[in-house]
């Protein structure tokens, strides 16, 4: 599985691709590309909405609960554009608290 950094300060390097810019179209340019077409994505709420509202982009999204209330910053969804329609595919919990989700994409 490839993994790649998304970042608008780190420079790349031959170890740690980095994508920065459009990120719903180098993705695209990423799973074009010829090989391993699995992504490994970890991203918080500022990237996840752009790349949300590109349809059929993201195949699966796991996305980590943890026990704490914040009273400010960014939404999960803050930049969704469109709707997003998600299917439970597993969800485990773990001692401290934390719920894992994992949903899988359901296009229309």
């Amino acid at each position: 599985m490839r993994k790649v950094v998304i970042s608008r300060i780190w420079p790349a390097t031959d170890q740690r691709p980095v994508i920065g810019g459009d990120l719903a179209e180098a993705l695209t340019a990423l799973k074009n590309e010829e090989g391993d077409a699995d992504i490994l994505l970890a991203c918080g709420p500022t990237t996840l909405g752009p790349l949300a509202s590109a349809p059929g982009l993201v195949d699966e999204y796991v996305i980590a609960v943890h026990p704490a209330v914040l009273s400010a910053g960014p939404q999960l969804f803050d930049h969704l554009t469109a709707n997003l329609a998600l299917g439970l595919i597993e969800a485990k919990s773990f001692e401290a608290g934390v719920v894992v989700l994992r949903y899988q994409t359901v296009l229309p």
